[in-house]
């Protein structure tokens, strides 16, 4: 019987192999294995791939066990060539992978930035991160070379500010790490400044960490096809449809980001040009000293609209995806969405403020000054703006900041805020400039509250209901499909028909994922769900039949279509088990009228406008029509399957 990813056998059987792992039954977790092999070969490698059982010790020589005693059983285990060939290379990847892994462990354990204090190692790692944001977006003259492999060539804004993001990431590793060794007791104490050779060193460990796990999750993950020899690992992705689906998803992702960034832009630069030519030969001082100046009153008074420009932003975002003012359990307190985003309209106001003042500082001496504020300062902006009293405030303080005692993984994308001392805290300046923000707040709201997104779904399918309602089509929500004896087989969380077009939608709400993991733990969910329609195909008929009133419809003479429908944009376009995926904002876009407009991208002006339907709304022809044949389709328009390789 075949296991499905996720199913309680696939779990069973998991637990069951890092119970052996954890009492050190290495030849029972051999046998076991092979077991599961005898009764579903796929399921089993899959298990060992997604879950990475081979190398769940993290000690090589534990791996290396595993698998040469795994590769002596393949023979008694009467398996076709092709299963053979899988198996191998899947031991080899592993026990390849898990040595580089070591290798790096090895290297970063050997780093001379541990002998240095926690606080005087976060500040040292943060002001890099700004270091190298003034360098790359700030010096005409300088090329990636400088800092970077790229052969000396000048490079785009959008693969500049990518560079930024990877430093930033590469950030995250080195605190991650400090934060393991000073609870274990291991970071040392010295607050005199870190070496420069030394923190350069840190920093190409963790971006050494971060490529080769980036590589290992492409092939656990993405059913990638991989070999490996004396000198190298080479990963080679398909790009499948889907993979087609998230690539086209991050393009859009990035327009939206550059709309939002020129309404930002329209008060930021102006003040910047303004500000810095006033500002020549401003000479080493703390961001408070200076916006309590003349010249930093009116820097703010300049960029008093930064924080009501952002927060709306974000507001725009997250509000097909929850209600605003509902209230979230988070390890800062309980706040709403709306309270997050305006202190986040704060924290980029004096981001903001901070950069300008950094960068005149950094033109004048060619230092970089680390951005610090009271934490009293910030209590006043809050209650200023959010109208709340100063124990919400300091509590709305606590969810951005970076402390030791915290139990959950740090990041500065979400907690930009360092711990300076009892008074003070650290602005990491070009983590919040470069954060999307509107993004992070879901994952920060369902991580830590424990909450299920799915649960708040309905926002997404009210807001569709309205749209399908102006555009004329009949509609249904929350009806179940039942087998013959009256049991449930699946939802229909939305039907909608219109001139003998009948679309049968099955919501599923999630978190916009980043790493081939989480489009993994995606997949797995809309795989199930296709499941569960393609179970109730056979019932259709008597499902129309019942519903034929609502629907308006000749259950005889209609089309059917069956869609998943989500609220992110990674598959919209492809398929997964057979059945279209489609994003709600897609959707929104063609009942809409179906137009779509080519903007300038520093300005927001519109250039030109195509429209994809003969009227203000789409025919129940049109609406099928584009929604199996997306606008963005010639993307999935390819000849030839193309591949993508990384090498390690």
């Amino acid at each position: 019987m075949k296991k499905d990813v996720g199913s309680e056998t696939w779990q069973a059987q998991k637990s069951i192999l890092l119970k052996h792992l954890r009492h050190g039954n290495l030849d029972d977790f051999v046998q076991v294995v092979c077991s599961f092999i005898k009764q579903d070969f796929d399921s089993t490698l899959a298990l060992l791939s997604t879950q990475r059982l081979l190398t769940a010790s993290r000690d090589v020589k534990t791996t290396a066990y595993l698998c040469r005693n795994l590769l002596d059983q393949i023979d008694l285990l009467s398996l076709s060539g092709k299963q053979k060939s899988k198996l191998k290379t899947h031991l080899k990847i592993s026990t390849e992978f898990q040595t580089i892994m070591a290798i790096l462990a090895k290297r970063s354990s050997q780093l001379k930035i541990w002998n240095h204090s926690f606080t005087t190692l976060v500040v040292q790692v943060a002001r890099n991160i700004d270091f190298v944001a003034l360098r790359v977006h700030h010096d005409d003259a300088l090329t990636m070379a400088e800092i970077a492999p790229f052969d000396g060539k000048e490079v785009s804004e959008s693969f500049r500010n990518g560079y930024v993001r990877d430093v930033s990431d590469d950030a995250n590793v080195i605190i991650n790490e400090a934060r393991r060794l000073f609870r274990k007791g291991q970071l040392g104490s010295d607050d005199s400044p870190v070496d420069v050779d030394d923190l350069v060193e840190a920093f190409e460990v963790a971006s050494d960490t971060l490529k080769v796990g980036q590589s290992w999750d492409f092939y656990s993950y993405k059913s990638a096809h991989a070999a490996v020899t004396d000198e190298s690992i080479t990963i080679r992705i398909q790009q499948t449809n889907q993979q087609r689906a998230w690539d086209w998803s991050k393009t859009r992702h990035s327009s939206a980001d550059s709309v939002d960034k020129t309404l930002f832009g329209k008060v930021y630069l102006p003040a910047q040009q303004k500000h810095l030519k006033a500002l020549s030969g401003l000479q080493p001082q703390k961001l408070e000293v200076f916006l309590e100046s003349p010249k930093g009153e009116e820097l703010r008074k300049d960029l008093r609209s930064v924080k009501e420009i952002i927060s709306s932003n974000i507001l725009k975002h997250v509000g097909r995806d929850l209600d605003l003012d509902a209230k979230f359990t988070l390890e800062g307190g309980i706040f709403s969405a709306r309270e997050l985003a305006k202190v986040w309209g704060i924290l980029m106001f004096y981001m903001a403020c901070g950069r300008i003042w950094q960068r005149a500082i950094y033109d004048a001496t060619n230092s970089v000054i680390v951005a610090t504020l009271r934490r009293g300062t910030l209590v006043l902006a809050i209650r200023e703006s959010l109208e709340v009293d100063e124990t919400k405030a300091r509590s709305l303080i606590d969810q951005f900041e970076l402390v030791i005692s915290q139990s959950n993984r740090w990041d500065l994308f979400y907690r930009p805020l360092i711990h300076f001392n009892d008074s003070e805290v650290m602005l990491a300046l070009t983590v919040i400039e470069t954060s999307r923000f509107y993004r992070n707040l879901l994952t920060i709201i369902v991580t830590e509250s424990g909450g299920d997104l799915s649960m708040k779904g309905k926002k997404h399918l009210d807001l569709l209901e309205k749209d399908f309602t102006r555009a004329g089509f009949r509609i249904l929500r929350d009806k179940k499909i039942f087998d013959a004896g009256g049991k449930p087989l699946t939802d229909v969380d939305l039907a909608v028909s219109k001139d003998g077009e009948v679309i049968l939608f099955q919501s599923k709400i999630l978190i916009q994922s980043d790493t081939s993991y989480d489009e993994w733990k995606i997949d797995n969910i809309l795989k199930e769900a296709a499941e569960q329609m393609n179970s109730s195909i056979p019932e259709l008929q008597r499902f129309l039949a019942r519903h034929a009133k609502g629907l308006a419809i000749d259950p005889k003479k209609c089309n059917v279509t069956l869609a998943l429908v989500t609220n992110v944009w990674n598959h919209t376009g492809a398929e997964v088990g057979k059945y279209l995926v489609v994003d709600t904002s897609y959707l929104s876009m063609i009942l809409d009228g179906a137009t779509v407009s080519t903007i300038r991208s520093d300005t927001n002006e519109r250039l030109a406008r195509r429209k994809f339907i003969a009227g203000d709304f789409p025919t129940g022809q049109e609406f099928v029509f584009l929604m199996k044949n997306p606008i963005h389709q010639q993307v999935f328009e390819k000849d030839e399957p193309a591949w993508a390789e990384i090498t390690i």
